[in-house]
């Protein structure tokens, strides 16, 4: 599906950007689980919707390659497709809606294994800014 091989790729891009071990992998997948199950609850029809799917099958199952650079321009080369398709198919709400979304499973995934007691790293957070950017338009 064309909404959710972002989503994938965004949660995979934010685990790549800061390397925390296998430790770090299992706490970054919750905060993948966490930002799914948040939005759920969300007023937005459409990313509740795509929340409340089955995602199993469109979630990371690992790290993705070991080149974080990769990862995190795949990102953001699929998001921008993605939200024209909502923008020409659903709602400029849908976009914006499903933009914030995939700027919150970053920032869930990047919160939730702390890196040298830092919350969030600077690539991390630099991985945030550049999707919240492209999210912007």
């Amino acid at each position: 599906m064309q909404l959710l091989a972002p989503l994938r790729q965004v949660a995979v891009a934010a685990m790549a950007a800061e390397d925390g071990g296998i430790i770090a992998f299992f706490k970054e997948m919750a905060g993948v689980g966490k930002a799914i199950v948040e939005a759920e609850k969300s007023d937005n029809q459409l990313v509740a919707s795509l929340a409340a799917m089955n995602l199993d099958d469109h979630l990371p199952s690992d790290k993705g390659s070991s080149d974080r650079a990769q990862e995190i321009a795949r990102a953001l080369e699929l998001v921008p497709p993605a939200l024209e398709l909502l923008r020409t198919k659903a709602t400029e709400d849908d976009a914006r809606a499903y933009g914030a979304w995939l700027v919150e499973i970053a920032v869930k995934i990047s919160e939730a294994a702390k890196s040298g007691g830092v919350k969030i790293s600077d690539n991390e957070q630099e991985f945030i800014d550049q999707l919240t950017e492209v999210v912007k338009g």
